[in-house]
């Protein structure tokens, strides 16, 4: 069994699913709801379909096992499982232009040509989904600090910028900049 496919693909199951129920949410405020369940059915049924297949290959698929002889001991490697971990934080607040992008596209997919009232509900609903990736990042970078996985001065620099740039689109979402 290959868990990271196996993980990987029920891990895009789950998103599937919860953009198809997100999205029901939204289609009664749309112009033509049938349409666009049929369209967000048709995206969440192919991406599903992908996960589907993915969990099938990784359990069929074997782990790939190192072979090795009683005279032949492997050296110990130096741990690198965390070392892009620490950029994490850094991606996530480049990617929330995209997820921006993403956002006003679903909302102008939802509210379709009908008028779109700002209500105060309306407005702390966009900024809470715009907000949760780099609250999200912003932690994942304090917890990397805390357990010390940045193993050089390049990896604590990118870290430490992308916990700052996180911190500060929180901080925009916060005081209203971005609505």
């Amino acid at each position: 069994m290959n868990l990271r496919v196996t993980s990987t693909g029920a891990g895009l199951v789950g998103l599937a699913g919860a953009f198809f129920l997100g999205m029901m949410s939204l289609a009664p405020r749309s112009h033509d709801p049938v349409a666009m369940m049929r369209a967000v059915g048709q995206a969440a049924g192919g991406a599903g379909g992908i996960g589907l297949a993915m969990i099938v290959f990784g359990l069929l698929r074997k782990t790939p096992q190192a072979k090795y002889t009683a005279e032949a001991v492997p050296a110990a490697a130096p741990a690198a499982r965390h070392s892009l971990a620490v950029y994490t934080p850094l991606v996530i607040a480049v990617a929330e232009v995209l997820w921006l992008l993403v956002l006003v596209l679903g909302l102008l997919f939802a509210v379709g040509d009908t008028p779109y009232v700002n209500t105060p509900e309306n407005e702390h609903f966009f900024q809470l989904a715009a907000a949760l990736p780099v609250a999200a990042g912003m932690i994942w970078g304090v917890i990397c600090g805390l357990l010390h996985w940045p193993r050089g001065v390049v990896q604590w620099v990118a870290l430490i910028v992308g916990i700052v740039a996180c911190a500060a689109w929180c901080e925009a979402f916060a005081l209203g900049y971005v609505r």
